[in-house]
């Protein structure tokens, strides 16, 4: 079972979880999803305030992760190729 938030899992709140290009990262309100969204300062203008979204699909006790459209999401020309 996946956590409900990033409070839940133990992380920091989704604006503490930033970087260079990230904005934050938030556990989100469904349990196995993670978005990610890029910052407005560094992050390409093509992708500034978008957002990206990876889901989780369990098989048996591993993990498997899918990227997928967020609120904001991000061109299929900018995604990484796995997620094309």
């Amino acid at each position: 079972m996946f956590p409900a938030s990033n409070a839940s899992a133990g992380l920091a709140l989704p604006t503490s979880i930033a970087g260079k290009y990230v904005l934050s990262v938030d556990g989100g309100a469904t349990p196995g999803v993670i978005n990610v969204t890029y910052n407005a300062t560094n992050a390409n203008a093509a992708i500034q305030g978008k957002m990206l979204v990876f889901s989780s699909l369990t098989h048996g006790g591993s993990i498997e992760w899918h990227c997928t459209p967020g609120a904001t999401p991000v061109a299929d020309k900018y995604l990484p190729t796995s997620c094309r």
